[in-house]
């Protein structure tokens, strides 16, 4: 016989004097609690990541469309769109 087998042998021995009714419903109401925590705050920091990328990415826009000049055509097919991807990236 191994420690281990002594060891389950005995604790099978031991005696449990607490009522475990509703032990299993205890348990899930505190994961559930768990969780309802958790998704709070994943909430919380994805909607600060998202306003710290629209104010990055506003500012960016307005530092790069700053030197465009007043008179610009904005057609859909401009040549010079001040605000187009490809001209911001070019800045």
């Amino acid at each position: 016989m191994t420690d281990l087998d002594r060891q389950l042998a005995a604790l099978g021995r031991v005696t449990i004097d607490a009522d475990l009714n509703g032990l299993e419903a205890d348990v899930w109401a505190r994961i559930d609690a768990r969780t309802q925590n958790r998704v709070g705050v994943v909430a919380n920091g994805a909607l600060a990541g998202i306003c710290a990328l629209v104010l990055v990415v506003s500012s960016a826009m307005g530092v790069s469309t700053a030197a465009a000049s007043a008179s610009v055509n904005a057609g859909p097919f401009a040549v010079n769109q001040p605000y187009a991807p490809a001209t911001a990236l070019g800045r």
